[in-house]
């Protein structure tokens, strides 16, 4: 968050920063065209904001920062400094000769492991926290991108590091929850993002009881399993954050997905459980469900067909991009989300917000039938 000084007044508007998104603005002004930086860490410092007049309260025309510092008068006038009093636990104060900026760290000091952060989502998410001020533990089955990904949030000055992790090997989790502790002293937040997404699934008489295990196993086993692990330390530490990152595959029938989908059902449920069970030991539980996510990694394999279907009922005027699912995840993991738990939120542009018929209604230019 940047604190921005306007120069006709006294007044400080506080102005968020979306990192690696095309945000959708409240004005008139803002993008249609719906086009997104493919990396995080490449808008980290791009935000939007309309200045505010003081006296009159008239919004003004929209304009674009490009970095994380804009030009600020070097004296705070005693209203902006009671504004920046309310934020006083999260913000930082950067100085230089002729300005001063306040900066928001929402994950200052916090450990977070991200499963699942060695490609797509997961590396939106272990990329943003670190921007974020988190300490992030960038985990997988390839080293060799894993360490890619923690140079890379290195590079932009934040703080990670890389642990092998194999979400069907529950040793694996075992070691990496041990670890991070006896790394960092704790675990405030748990993104369990991993999935073993190259596994054959079908329809139900198509599916073996092999392939519907292996599913499972991958999707919601290894996700209780490091909920199960991480839950004593959370408790010692008083407190803490666990995102199951869950799919809108569970949001209906499916015509293939078959055993996916009741998986990441499952992990809805289990959500809402752990949210139940440990909310009186101060550790919140949420659920993600990504909609059509399109990454550097799948960008190639999603046909040109598949995206128009989904764009032709996606609510907005583009797909999802992982800095989409990241965003929602730092508010979750943040102090921000403190009376937030035990819910499923789909990010998706509303493609599942509406009836299915909206699609072939808007194809003929009818409202309704």
């Amino acid at each position: 968050m940047i604190f921005k000084k306007n120069g006709k007044g006294n007044e400080i508007t506080p102005v968020r920063v979306y990192a690696g998104m095309s945000v959708p603005n409240r004005s008139s002004q803002g993008r249609r065209n719906g086009a997104a930086p493919k990396d995080p860490q490449e808008a980290a410092s791009v935000c939007r904001f309309r200045p505010r007049n003081a006296s009159t309260g008239a919004v003004g025309k929209e304009k674009a920062l490009h970095d994380r510092t804009p030009h600020l008068p070097e004296k705070i006038s005693k209203k902006s400094k009671k504004v920046l009093a309310l934020h006083k636990k999260r913000v930082i104060i950067l100085k230089t000769k002729n300005q001063e900026v306040f900066a928001m760290d929402r994950l200052k000091d916090k450990v977070a492991i991200v499963t699942g952060s060695t490609s797509g989502i997961g590396t939106g998410i272990a990329k943003l926290f670190a921007a974020e001020g988190a300490k992030v533990v960038v985990c997988g089955r390839r080293e060799a991108k894993g360490q890619a990904v923690v140079d890379a949030i290195k590079a932009e000055g934040g703080e990670a590091s890389y642990h092998f992790m194999d979400i069907m090997q529950t040793e694996s989790i075992e070691a990496l929850i041990k670890d991070t502790v006896e790394k960092y002293g704790k675990v405030d937040i748990l993104v369990n993002n991993a999935a073993n997404v190259a596994l054959k699934d079908g329809r139900v008489d198509e599916l073996t009881l092999d392939m519907w295990d292996a599913i499972f196993a991958s999707d919601i086993r290894g996700t209780f399993y490091a909920i199960k692990c991480v839950i004593p330390y959370m408790q010692q530490n008083n407190g803490g954050s666990i995102i199951n990152i869950g799919s809108m595959a569970s949001c209906g029938g499916d015509l293939g997905s078959t055993a996916y989908a009741c998986a990441k059902a499952g992990v809805d449920m289990l959500t809402q459980s752990t949210a139940l069970q440990y909310g009186k030991s101060n550790i919140r539980c949420n659920c993600v469900r990504p909609g059509l996510i399109v990454t550097p990694d799948n960008e190639a394999h999603v046909p040109q067909v598949l995206k128009d279907i989904f764009l032709n009922n996606i609510m907005v005027n583009r797909y999802g991009c992982p800095a989409d699912i990241a965003n929602m995840c730092v508010y979750l993991a943040s102090d921000e989300s403190e009376f937030f738990t035990g819910q499923v939120v789909t990010v998706d542009g509303g493609l599942n917000s509406h009836v299915s018929t909206v699609g072939e209604f808007k194809k003929m230019a009818s409202r309704t039938w």
